[in-house]
């Protein structure tokens, strides 16, 4: 396969020479050997990787390319990476290459659409770092994952959460999502619809301030009872 490939201008870090596992001296070792060792390192990868220069054109693409977007890398390559994604997400992909271009050592992720060869606009999560100042790499280098599911995820999970916000503030009671003891960790999720400022006063808000502040609510003669229940 012919494609514009970067790797083809001087030698192989030798950190690659030294895990192709051949016992051959590495003078012997050709250019064409390490490159095809390449090939196979980056086809073991669910990741798409890709050479981008400080002018935002696309130099090298993994052939995952294939795999995960169902395009040819030749049709890709030489053109500027704006070009290639959705056009409401261009000018953060040209400002994402811009900054990072100039952030030497610093990894930038930015997520954007685009479409894949069967027409169907996919999700993409770039992470980039620039190596634009070591001479053998000269680029910003990018892996890139396919996070469609993810963020359909994502989006479906939020949808059901204001599905069931929305039917809970309609009812005429208090309901309420509570760690009565919750255990060390993140931060847990409360969540107390705002009938309850008209029950008692506080609004949502002020009723999560303390956690265990709805103790102090209950009436003495049924706190005994109620604690129990709730043990």
């Amino acid at each position: 396969m012919a494609r514009d490939d970067p790797r083809t201008a001087g030698s192989a870090p030798p950190l690659l020479s030294d895990m192709s596992g051949d016992t051959e001296p590495r003078s012997e070792r050709t250019s064409a050997d390490r490159l095809a060792f390449v090939d196979r390192l980056l086809a073991t990868t669910p990741l798409i990787v890709a050479l981008v220069d400080r002018e935002g054109v696309l130099r090298f693409v993994s052939d995952a390319v294939r795999r995960v977007l169902h395009r040819e890398p030749e049709e890709l390559l030489g053109r500027h990476v704006a070009e290639l994604v959705h056009s409401d997400d261009a000018a953060l992909v040209a400002r994402s290459v811009e900054i990072a271009a100039a952030r030497s050592g610093e990894s930038l992720r930015t997520r954007f659409r685009i479409q894949d060869g069967h027409g169907q606009e996919r999700v993409l999560e770039a992470t980039a770092a620039s190596h634009l100042d070591d001479p053998e790499i000269a680029a910003l280098v990018v892996n890139v994952a396919d996070v469609t599911g993810q963020v359909t995820a994502e989006r479906e999970l939020a949808g059901s959460r204001e599905r069931y916000r929305t039917l809970v503030e309609q009812l005429p009671a208090v309901t309420y999502v509570w760690e009565v003891d919750p255990v060390p960790g993140p931060d847990p999720e409360y969540y107390t619809s705002p009938q309850i400022e008209a029950l008692l006063g506080f609004t949502p808000d002020e009723w999560h301030v303390d956690p265990n502040g709805w103790r102090d609510q209950i009436h003495p003669e049924d706190r005994d009872r109620v604690l129990e229940a709730s043990a």
